[in-house]
């Protein structure tokens, strides 16, 4: 009986002991795991902040560009606005009519041309 115990007790520490040994090793895989994730994660985070980096790149090369564009585009509406508002054509730029002569009188940007 005592052999048989002991057979017994000796069984499960084995069995016990196995079963620390696999969680053991289950958990320093997770940590492995862990890790190689971690390093996934930020390989990936870098490579996206990079992929931001040539973005703003891009857009900081086109800024003079787009400034140049910009002065331009401002200054012709500043320009028709200001040709609208001092010319001498009661309807701004484009054709008025003289209906005593007969004469049509064409307004373009604060310059007036006669019969054309």
């Amino acid at each position: 009986m005592y052999d048989s115990l002991v057979y017994a007790f000796d069984c499960m520490a084995a069995r016990f002991h196995k079963m620390c040994q696999y969680a053991f090793l289950r958990s320093l895989r997770f940590k492995v795991l862990e890790r190689r994730s971690r390093r996934l994660y930020n390989r990936a985070k870098l490579k996206k902040w990079l992929r931001i980096c040539v973005r703003y790149r891009y857009f900081l090369k086109g800024m003079d560009r787009f400034n140049r564009m910009r002065t331009k585009y401002v200054g012709a509406v500043r320009g028709r606005y200001y040709c609208r508002s001092h010319s001498s054509a009661p309807t701004g730029i484009g054709h008025s009519y003289d209906g005593w002569s007969g004469s049509t009188t064409r307004t373009h940007c604060c310059r007036v041309t006669n019969g054309s």
